[in-house]
């Protein structure tokens, strides 16, 4: 994991977090905007950021640390199109920002545009699991089981590969296979999330296997109060299958890809920077 934080800091982390250059330009309203603009950010009070930062942009319009934090804020309050437009503005500009290139890709994803015009920029393992769920979209399943395949050989990132793969194959209707990689016989033990627990457990009841389905959630979530687990635990007791839906189509699996990293960066990052996932 330490590998994984380290990978993903690089792609937006230093940018959070840098300091604009001390100029003249600074000591008028530029710099008391960017200040509050900053410490509203830090505060996780994006709408005022969002205020702050255009207001900042407006007299310095091509700054790249600007647009970049308009971009974050924009995400922040959940503005996915208006982050599009500056990320655009970036992309026109020949600014050289991973962030913008994130926001284009997922934009790309939405819109069933070309995802690989950007996954070369945005790290390793964004890049790595977006290209295998594109190959997948594409019928080549056997060079996306490669690509998978890959993401689990290279340290700290097998965690990820494995579990991507999983859900691959269960969409593809693989039960045994997938089974076999989140129950840890096929890479070892994985630590699993509440979403990777649900998962397993829909493909052990898709096996016919509802008594381990539900000795795995009983021992990997006790004590739960979640209305899904326990609906789920419902529908296990009284001996019915659960559906394997969490990935239905190689567009579920890229935007799952978003929210493994987001789930993984929580607590370890700034929240801004999570939420762009």
């Amino acid at each position: 994991m330490t590998r994984f934080r380290n990978l993903m800091s690089s792609v937006a982390f230093g940018v959070l977090v840098a300091a604009l250059p001390a100029t003249s330009a600074l000591a008028s309203g530029l710099a008391g905007s960017y200040l509050a603009a900053r410490q509203a950010s830090s505060d996780n009070q994006f709408r005022l950021a969002v205020q702050y930062y255009t207001r900042a942009l407006t007299q310095d319009r091509n700054n790249p640390l600007l647009m970049e934090s308009l971009i974050v804020s924009y995400m922040g309050v959940g503005d996915v199109d208006k982050a599009v437009t500056v990320s655009r503005q970036m992309e026109a500009a020949k600014a050289d920002s991973q962030i913008a290139q994130l926001i284009l890709l997922g934009d790309a994803i939405r819109n069933g545009g070309d995802a690989t015009a950007y996954s070369d920029s945005v790290g390793e393992l964004v890049s790595g699991l977006v290209l295998a769920w594109d190959m997948l979209s594409q019928g080549n399943m056997s060079e996306a089981l490669e690509k998978f395949d890959a993401l689990i050989a290279t340290p700290g990132l097998k965690e990820f590969g494995a579990y991507h793969k999983a859900l691959a194959l269960g969409m593809a209707g693989d039960m045994e296979g997938a089974d076999t990689i989140l129950s840890g016989e096929a890479e070892g033990p994985l630590r699993m999330t509440r979403r990777g627990v649900l998962a397993h457990a829909a493909i052990l009841s898709q096996l016919d296997r509802g008594d381990d389905a539900i000795e795995l959630i009983r021992s990997a979530l006790p004590d739960t109060t979640d209305p899904e687990i326990l609906e789920n635990l419902s529908e296990l007791e009284a001996g019915r299958a659960l559906p394997f839906d969490m990935v239905k189509t190689a567009r579920d699996g890229q935007a799952e890809v978003f929210y493994t990293v987001a789930a993984a960066l929580r607590g370890e990052t700034p929240d801004s920077l999570t939420l762009l996932y």
